[in-house]
């Protein structure tokens, strides 16, 4: 059995079965199935414009990867994690920004964060906010 990435009471054999699906489906939200088929075409286009970068891509294409696993990241958090020297991690941060695909969300000059803010959409897709559900009840 496999369980739904938002890791829910539901479990089907295969992702595409219409059991599987979560909280945000009974509210009205995306099922999970559908989350992650949104997510994976997302890292495809992405990766395939991180690919176009020449000498840039293989180191960015590394900070891409723990951006898929990690969407919030400082680069010394990118430094650590990859083992890159920090010059590196911030050109491939850098490239990634001028793609698009990550955006610096603090407005800081130094521990900048930075998102991957339409992976975050996905992400945050049907949630809530807690004032939301608090006004509610």
């Amino acid at each position: 059995m496999r369980k739904c990435s938002r890791r829910c009471a539901s479990a089907s054999k295969r992702p595409d079965d219409e059991r599987t699906h979560c909280a945000l489906s009974a509210k009205g939200g995306p099922r999970c199935s559908t989350i992650v088929v949104i997510g994976l075409a997302l890292f495809a286009e992405d990766g395939a414009r991180v690919a176009t970068l020449g000498r840039l891509a293989p180191n960015t294409l590394r900070v891409f990867e723990l951006l898929r696993r990690r969407p919030i990241a400082r680069i010394g958090t990118v430094v650590e994690a990859t083992g890159m020297s920090f010059p590196a991690a911030a050109r491939g941060i850098r490239a990634l920004e001028e793609l698009g695909v990550v955006r610096e969300i603090t407005g800081r000059k130094r521990e900048r964060v930075y998102a991957y803010t339409r992976y975050l959409a996905i992400l945050n897709e049907g949630a809530e906010p807690l004032s939301q559900i608090a006004d509610a009840g």
